[in-house]
């Protein structure tokens, strides 16, 4: 489980191969996206846990659920499904 706020691992690639580099920076761009929607929307939320669903990020931030997905299950404590964050 996560804790309030949220940081996911970015994909660390600093490689030489322009394709590879061009993919881990999408992907770590896509993260900040989750990471800044999922913080705000809680920022307004009571202190507890707090189911939060890919597809509902996916619908507010643009993108398909299959990239949301590939993003934060790849970061760590997150479900193919979505996550539990408990807010302090």
């Amino acid at each position: 489980m996560l804790t309030y706020p949220i940081r996911f691992n970015r994909d660390p690639y600093r490689g030489s191969n322009p394709a590879k580099r061009r993919r881990s920076t999408e992907r770590n761009e896509l993260i900040s996206l989750v990471e800044r929607h999922v913080n705000d929307a809680l920022s307004d939320e009571a202190p507890g846990l707090h189911p939060i669903m890919n597809y509902e990020i996916a619908a507010v931030i643009g993108r398909s659920l299959e990239s949301v997905n590939n993003a934060t299950v790849l970061s760590g404590w997150w479900g193919h499904n979505g996550g539990t964050i408990e807010k302090r």
